[in-house]
């Protein structure tokens, strides 16, 4: 304080020296040493509330910069956490039950088993189990009979697939009945043939989702009564946007529904057929990545109630993979400025997996949460793997992330545990996520 005092008095010394005394500026000397005491009695006052609230600055600021990873060149949050605080990722393959046993839930039951060895292993690491407990529960065969057995009883998961294929399969039939419903122009009153083409537009792109609401709503398809309201109400509902925005209105509008679709023909038709009978020829098999989530929402709903493999506690997502020619890619988009006129392009990630799922990640570290993602590995497009079978197989990869930003990863494969360590699309994946050499993921 003393030395901030006797600054004051030189500098304001110096600048009386510069005034010129016999000017009309001149001031008495002893005016001025009133006004300099004056200001040191405030500035005591006042200075030490001013170094808290600095210190405070300066402590909020550091806080932020270690969050955002300490990146001073304009990136801002590339990295979680400061890069000599991260460890290098692990990487392990656990042995699970074998598909190909008696009791394995089938020769084509691989989906099952990534969508259930990784949610046994999600809550296994989350509860900090003994390393022994998870392994002999990933060994066991209980959860497989209960959730995908093969023959009778049928799995609930198994059902759950061959009931969701009977009723997208007779969406596929009702799809087929509505473009035969379309009517001939001739026998609609000021008839506009745009409207015709609108409404084919709509069942060709939009109208198996309600359809298969329809049927999801009406619980027991042999107890079904087909009405024209249902029909309706799926295209007064759809989300298809016309082109020409004048249309929005007109074809949700119940009248010009009927006036241009035979709905009392398609009813009719419906009542004549045997549609429970439709049955599955694969009994559950093969599934695919869009039945793969359909699985693991319905996992999500058991979870809200405390009753899901993953306690609801705990963070984690799902994605099935089945083409991997989009991981790390880019495209490039047009440039265009206030008038619409192109200027220049841009570079952009054409990968839609990836990078929301670092945002995600990036997210989880700065809550101080930890958090996992189950991905199921399909070798569908990748014809080059020498287990490919006739429908592709799939095998699960789990992230976890701790609190802290460090990561690790686990794999399962339940045909015949066949080592993916280095698997050419675990390496892509996992090089995309950590921007650093794969060969750096450490094997354990």
């Amino acid at each position: 304080m003393k030395f901030c005092k006797h600054y004051l008095l030189c500098a304001l010394a110096g600048a009386l020296l510069l005034l010129p005394v016999t000017s009309q500026y001149a001031l008495d000397i002893n005016w001025w040493k009133e006004k300099v005491s004056q200001y040191q009695e405030t500035l005591q006052k006042t200075m030490p509330g001013a170094l808290v609230a600095l210190g405070a600055a300066g402590a909020l600021y550091y806080w932020w910069k270690s969050r955002k990873g300490g990146d001073d060149s304009g990136k801002g949050g590339e990295n979680l956490i400061p890069k000599d605080l991260l460890k290098t990722p692990t990487l392990k393959q656990l042995q699970v039950y074998s598909q190909s046993n008696t009791d394995g839930g089938g020769a084509a039951s691989c989906g099952y088993h990534t969508l259930l060895r990784g949610m046994q292993l999600v809550n296994g690491v989350a509860r900090n189990w003994p390393k022994k407990q998870l392994e002999d529960l990933l060994m066991e065969n209980d959860a497989i009979l209960y959730y995908f057995n093969f023959s009778d009883p049928l799995g609930v998961w198994r059902e759950q697939i061959i009931q969701k294929r009977r009723i997208v399969a007779i969406a596929e039939l009702l799809k087929e009945k509505l473009f035969i419903a379309i009517k001939e122009g001739n026998l609609i009153e000021n008839y506009n043939p745009k409207i015709s083409e609108l409404y084919r537009s709509i069942i060709n792109r939009d109208i198996k989702p309600g359809l298969i609401a329809v049927f999801e709503r009406s619980g027991t398809l042999g107890e079904y009564e087909f009405r024209t309201e249902d029909f309706e109400q799926v295209f007064m509902k759809t989300d298809f946007v016309p082109e020409d925005q004048r249309y929005v209105d007109i074809i949700k509008n119940p009248n010009i529904i009927n006036a241009y679709l035979d709905l009392n023909r398609v009813v009719s038709e419906l009542s004549n057929m045997q549609l429970p009978t439709i049955q599955d020829s694969n009994n559950g098999d093969w599934l695919q990545g869009d039945e793969l989530e359909f699985l693991w929402n319905e996992q999500g709903k058991l979870r809200q109630r405390g009753e899901g493999i993953i306690p609801n506690d705990v963070h984690c997502g799902f994605t099935p993979i089945d083409d991997f020619d989009w991981i790390g890619k880019k495209g490039k988009v047009d440039i265009c400025d206030e008038n619409g006129n192109i200027i220049g392009e841009e570079e952009v990630p054409a990968d839609v997996i990836v990078p929301p799922l670092k945002e995600k990640l990036q997210e989880m570290v700065i809550l101080g949460k930890s958090y996992f993602h189950i991905f199921g590995i399909g070798t569908m497009q990748q014809s080059g793997d020498k287990s490919r079978q006739a429908g592709g197989h799939w095998f699960a990869l789990v992230l976890y992330q701790h609190s802290d930003g460090n990561r690790e990863y686990f794999i399962t494969d339940s045909l015949y545990n066949k080592s993916r360590n280095n698997d050419e699309r675990l390496i892509k994946l996992i090089k995309a996520i950590e921007e650093q050499p794969v060969n750096q993921v450490e094997e354990i």
